[in-house]
Formats: C-alpha cells, structure tokens, sequence
C-alpha cells in the first residue's frame, strides 16, 4: 500500500489507518466515480453509456455503504487520499480535465459521501465540475459553485486569494444555453436510482 507523504497526512497516518478491505472498497468506488465523470464528458446527458455509468456509480455507493460508513476523501493535487492512504492518483499523461485535477484546481481540499447518497446530488457535482471546466477553459476561473445543500455531499474549499476575488459587480452576458444534465436529470432521477444498502 502506497501511503501519503505529506507532513499533514503522515500525522494523520500514525491516528488511523484504513483496513485492507475498506482500502480496496473505497479505490473501486472511486474507479468507477471517475469512469462516470469521462463517460459524462464524452457523451450526451442522455446517452446509454452515460446512464450506465451513473447507475453503476449508485450501485457502487450503495455496495459500499453496505458494510462501511462514510466516504471521506481529501483532495490533493493529482490524488485522493482517504485518511492517510492514497485511493487513486492521476497518471502524468492523463488529461488536465481530469476530475482529481478539476477538484484541486477549484480548491476543494475534501469530499465526503455518505450513506443515501442520491442521483441528484451526484449529478450536481458533475455539473458543478463541469461548469467549472468550461469557465477555465474561456479564461476565466471559477471561485463559486452552484452547489445546493445536499444533506449526503460534503466539500470544503480553499479560501481564494484575494487576487481571485471579483472587486466589482458582475457583468453577465448572454452565453447561449449550455446543454447540461438538468435537462435530463428529472427523467433519471424518475428511475429511482438510489443507493440500497
């Protein structure tokens, strides 16, 4: 097992330790949480392999809820950590689009799951990275999310530099319409999809 070598999170190692089974759980969640997020950004909202993905991530949650609690992930670059032990890291050749890279980038320093987890939660979260890829992409960098108060998705972000902060008010202008899961996400949430455990 590969363990986290910053300071923080070998302080964090000598207090808890994950076992070898919540270890191996929690890094195939997050396998397929990140295959959910590529399919999401490759095809359509309404696409099958799309919905796939998403019902396989719920399925996954719920599996894993079955025997364990909570789902916390700290948020390092090109890594996530559960507790003191590395769950997965980003390859150098991989995309700078991806999810782990977006999170820290948008200064996010934690993810927690919990038990109940629902499709609409999960599907704002992607939305939320989404907007945010799309932001960085024109030039411009994301400081807020549109993130509604879901009782089982917990994030903590960074405090932005003051560098970052908008001085005045904000000027809108009229983008289009970004084709983005709200359109279909009251027809997925229809299915019922929830997390059983």
């Amino acid at each position: 097992m590969q363990k986290a070598d910053t300071k923080e999170q070998q302080e964090i190692s000598a207090r808890e330790s994950l076992s070898d089974k919540k270890l191996q759980d929690a890094r195939q969640v997050i396998n397929i949480f990140i295959l959910a997020w590529k399919n999401y950004g490759l095809y359509p909202e309404d696409h099958v392999s799309t919905v796939n993905s998403f019902k396989n991530l719920l399925n996954a949650f719920g599996n894993y809820f079955s025997t364990h609690e909570d789902l916390r992930l700290n948020v390092e670059k090109d890594r996530l950590l559960c507790k003191s032990e590395l769950i997965h890291e980003v390859s150098p050749e991989a995309p700078t689009e991806d999810i782990i890279t977006l999170l820290y980038r948008d200064g996010i320093k934690w993810i927690e799951f919990q038990e109940g987890l629902t499709l609409e939660e999960i599907a704002s979260l992607y939305l939320n990275i989404s907007i945010s890829r799309q932001l960085t992409f024109s030039g411009r960098i994301c400081c807020s999310w549109i993130f509604p108060n879901f009782p089982r998705l917990h994030l903590s972000r960074k405090k932005m530099p003051s560098t970052l902060k908008r001085t005045g008010p904000r000027k809108r202008k009229n983008r289009g319409t970004m084709k983005l899961l709200p359109e279909v996400l009251p027809r997925l949430i229809k299915t019922n999809w929830s997390c059983r455990t």
